[in-house]
């Protein structure tokens, strides 16, 4: 920018830089190969990624992602799933940490004993844990126990820190506890942020569609986040609601049922009072109700997509 004259040049290369356009990882992934980890702020994963929260996914729907899982980890179903029809996405909505443990220190109350450590930093929640404890006097138990157990083990949080307590031991000079713990708890820094992994060929626009995770997929005409999902089930019996619609407000639905003579039929097709299907709300907390008549339609397999904004966050 040294070389640059006047206030004119100065301009005119501002211009230049802001119109140059990068390829960035936006809407459907951009070029994120697929397997590409990202973190999120918020509780939506972007078009074209899923949630890291071990649900499981049909082979068929995501099948760039579970051929890669294969590839690296040796198996479709690595993080779970049955491996034919279905594989999951790992769980990263949690951490794991296991901790080996030897407490000494206590403290004394009325002849028992309560022995205390600081076992995680930083922690917003614990999930589960398990684990032992082996005292040098005998005792050995599984963690979690009552607190009124003698002698009793848990895990407690003050001031956003574990604590591993072992309480009601009876007092001795040289008493003390060891083991390991395995505990699954979500850390401050993630209190806001969800972990996602891009599922979709890059490039796609369309690749979220039919996705059964919900997806934002644009604006209404207000500004609001339009967001889009995937229902997949068997025909329920008439009137019965297979989507909850509290805090949302219905744009549209689109998809197929099959019918029992083997064909497909969009939703909403009529074909005389005594054959039709369609959906329906009236009301939020009466959700996205499936109406149909006739013999055609029980129990059959049908994928609905439903656009909506949010009434509230």
């Amino acid at each position: 920018m040294s070389n640059l004259q006047s206030g004119a040049d100065k301009a005119q290369m501002i211009e230049l830089l802001n119109s140059i356009k990068l390829p960035i990882m936006g809407a459907g992934g951009g070029f994120a190969p697929i397997g590409t980890e990202i973190t999120q702020f918020g509780t939506i994963s972007p078009q074209g990624f899923l949630k890291c929260d071990g649900t499981v996914y049909n082979i068929s729907d995501y099948p760039d992602l579970a051929t890669y899982f294969a590839s690296q980890f040796g198996s479709v179903n690595y993080f779970g799933g049955d491996g034919l029809t279905t594989f999951a996405v790992p769980n990263r909505s949690v951490s794991t940490k296991t901790i080996n443990y030897n407490i000494t220190t206590h403290t004394d109350d009325g002849g028992k004993r309560t022995f205390k450590q600081a076992i995680i930093e930083d922690v917003s929640e614990i999930r589960s844990y398990t684990g032992v404890a082996t005292s040098n006097y005998g005792w050995s138990f599984n963690f979690p126990t009552e607190e009124s157990a003698t002698p009793a083990g848990y895990i407690t949080i003050e001031n956003n820190v574990a604590y591993l307590v072992i309480k009601n031991a009876t007092a001795s000079n040289d008493m003390s506890f060891s083991g390991n713990v395995t505990v699954q708890y979500k850390k401050i820094s993630d209190i806001d942020t969800i972990k996602c992994v891009k599922a979709t060929v890059s490039g796609d626009p369309n690749a979220h569609h039919y996705s059964t995770e919900e997806q934002i997929v644009g604006k209404d005409e207000y500004g609001n986040d339009v967001y889009e999902i995937t229902l997949k089930g068997n025909v329920p019996a008439n009137g019965t609601s297979i989507f909850s619609m509290v805090g949302k407000t219905f744009l549209e639905a689109t998809g197929r049922v099959r019918y029992k003579d083997g064909g497909y039929v969009p939703i909403g097709w009529y074909y005389g009072s005594d054959n039709c299907i369609r959906i329906n709300t009236q009301d939020s907390s009466d959700g996205l109700l499936i109406y149909w008549s006739g013999s055609l339609f029980e129990n059959q397999p049908y994928r609905i997509t439903v656009k909506y904004t949010k009434t509230t966050s």
